[in-house]
C-alpha cells in the first residue's frame, strides 16, 4: 500500500491529467522498455508497446546541430611574403564576352603626342589650315613622320582582326588643345583632322567660356584661356596605308596682332585602337 507521500504525489498528477508523463513508480508502474503497466480487466483498452529504447548517448549525435567545424572569432594565418605561390589566375573569356550593345571598348597600346613647345595658331581658314606641332611622343612608338600617326598595313591588319558580326573596329581620338587669346576683339579659331573621305572639325568647346557661334565658325570674344576638346571616331573606311593622321589649325587674320597661343603643357592628342559594339 502506498505511503502518504506517494498518495500526495499521485493526487497531483491525477488532478492535472499527467500521470502518463510520470516516471515515479508510485504513480506509474513501467516495464524495462518504459511501457506503463496497466492492471485492468477491460478488453477495450489497447496500449501500443514501446519496442525500441533511445538512449541519450545514442540520440544526441543525431540532433546536435551546434557549429562544430568553425570557431569564432576566426583565426588568420599570415603566409610568408617570400613564399613562391603558383596561382593560376588565367580566365577563359574574350573582350566580346563583356561588351554591351552601343558601347565602345578601347584596347591597350595607345599613341599619345603633345606639342614640343608653345606655338601660335597660324592664320588661315577652314580651307587652308596648317599642321600643328604634336611632335613629342608620350606613349607609343616614335613618329615616322613629324606630328603624325602614320597608318601602316600592320595597323590596318590589327583593325581587321577586331572585326566581328557585332564589333566595328575603330581608332578613337581624344585630347585637348588649350589656347590663350590676347585680345578682346572677336577672333575665330578652328582645328581639323583630315581623313580619306572627310575632315573632322574641332572648335572651341568650353561650355562657359566667352565664345560666339557664327555659321561654321566659333569665335573667342575676350582675353582668356580656352579649350578645344578632341573627341572623335575613325573607321576603317576613313583611312588607307601611308595616310598621316595629324592635327591642323587656323585662326582669323587681323590687323591688330591678335593671336591664339597653344599651351604645350596642357595640350595632347591620343589615338587608341578599339571596337564599337552594335
Amino acid at each position: 500500500m502506498a505511503d502518504s507521500v506517494s498518495i500526495q504525489q499521485n493526487a497531483k498528477y491525477d488532478q492535472n491529467g499527467l500521470t502518463v508523463l510520470s516516471n515515479d513508480t508510485s504513480v506509474n508502474e513501467r516495464d524495462s522498455n518504459g511501457n506503463i503497466i496497466v492492471h485492468t480487466t477491460s478488453s477495450l483498452l489497447v496500449i501500443e508497446a514501446i519496442t525500441t529504447n533511445y538512449l541519450t548517448e545514442s540520440i544526441l549525435p543525431l540532433i546536435d546541430t551546434q557549429f562544430n567545424y568553425f570557431k569564432f572569432p576566426a583565426r588568420t594565418t599570415v603566409i610568408d611574403e617570400t613564399a613562391d605561390l603558383d596561382l593560376d589566375l588565367d580566365l577563359d573569356f574574350s573582350i566580346s564576352d563583356l561588351q554591351i550593345p552601343g558601347a565602345t571598348t578601347l584596347l591597350p597600346l595607345p599613341s599619345e603626342y603633345k606639342p614640343s613647345e608653345n606655338q601660335r595658331v597660324p592664320l588661315g581658314g577652314w580651307g587652308n589650315p596648317s599642321i600643328i606641332d604634336f611632335s613629342t611622343v608620350i606613349l607609343g612608338p616614335n613618329q615616322t613622320q613629324p606630328n603624325s600617326l602614320v597608318v601602316t598595313q600592320e595597323l590596318i591588319d590589327q583593325l581587321e582582326a577586331l572585326k566581328t558580326d557585332t564589333d566595328i573596329p575603330i581608332i578613337k581620338v581624344t585630347g585637348v588643345i588649350q589656347t590663350t587669346y590676347n585680345s578682346n576683339n572677336n577672333s575665330a579659331l578652328g582645328f581639323s583632322l583630315g581623313l580619306a573621305n572627310r575632315a573632322i572639325r574641332y572648335t572651341l568647346s568650353d561650355p562657359d567660356a566667352n565664345i560666339k557661334n557664327s555659321g561654321e565658325n566659333v569665335f573667342a570674344t575676350k582675353k582668356g584661356v580656352y579649350n578645344t576638346n578632341l573627341d572623335s571616331t575613325i573607321y576603317l573606311d576613313d583611312i588607307y596605308v601611308g595616310q598621316e593622321l595629324q592635327i591642323r589649325g587656323w585662326a582669323d587674320e587681323s590687323s591688330d596682332n591678335r593671336n591664339h597661343e597653344i599651351s604645350a603643357a596642357d595640350s595632347f592628342i591620343r589615338f587608341e585602337l578599339g571596337v564599337e559594339t552594335v
